[in-house]
């Protein structure tokens, strides 16, 4: 199974084998999966010294990422990680909602046998993923996530211009960080794989307008679910 570093890899780059690349895309990585908390400093010597890398390296990489709305330039307070608001997650999911419906009517106008063969495969791997952790009563499962994010990178994936799908894929990985951190504040979740079968069997039926609907509803609802856990976090 992918887990979520596959998921969000960054982008091809003609040094990708270069220090630099390399923790670039490791940091990037850490940052969607919310091993850094909302705010918290990234301090340049601590970081290169806990990654053995120079400082050059890790400013580089931070600035790279802040470009990126991952992490956050202060003259003040040199780098964080980016913050996280019911705000900030309302904005994401509408910006998302209004980008992923565009790529997703493209896409299924665009189909193709292959294209339906890839859609089917990843709804058969979201299906066989337990929603929930065994340990925790309905909290989400990482494996889900990833696989949910697969299922969804799927069904975009015939839209026929990279531009969209390249501001898609920036605003995935920015929902990405914040479904990690509200899942580590403890959002929970009661729904199953099949909840999302209507979206698929929509999609297989070349059904752009009802795809595009039940692809709306779903992002909704899960910001709801996101912001639930942090105002139960936060008290706000």
């Amino acid at each position: 199974m992918k887990d979520m570093q596959e998921i969000i890899a960054a982008p091809a780059s003609p040094v990708s084998t270069s220090q630099t690349e390399a923790f670039y895309a490791r940091l990037r990585s850490e940052l969607i999966g919310g091993a850094f908390p909302s705010g918290e400093r990234l301090k340049t010597a601590h970081m290169a010294n806990r990654y053995g890398v120079s400082l050059s390296v890790v400013r580089e990489a931070l600035t790279r990422l802040a470009s990126e709305g991952l992490t956050v330039a202060s003259s003040r307070r040199g780098f964080c990680a980016a913050g996280i608001s019911v705000a900030q997650i309302e904005q994401q999911a509408d910006a998302m909602r209004e980008i992923e419906t565009i790529c997703l009517r493209r896409s299924i106008a665009a189909a193709t046998p292959e294209w339906q063969d890839h859609v089917e495969a990843r709804f058969s791997r979201l299906a066989a993923t337990p929603v929930h952790n065994a340990d925790a009563d309905l909290a989400i499962s990482s494996a889900f996530s990833v696989n949910y994010a697969e299922f969804r990178d799927a069904l975009v994936s015939a839209c026929d211009n990279p531009v969209l799908l390249d501001v898609r894929r920036r605003l995935r990985d920015l929902g990405l960080r914040h479904e990690s951190v509200c899942i580590g504040l403890g959002a929970q979740s009661s729904s199953a794989a099949d909840d999302h079968r209507p979206l698929l069997d929509a999609a297989l039926a070349r059904d752009g307008a009802l795809a595009v609907r039940l692809l709306s509803k779903r992002i909704n609802a899960n910001a709801r679910l996101f912001v639930a856990a942090y105002r139960r976090a936060y008290g706000c």
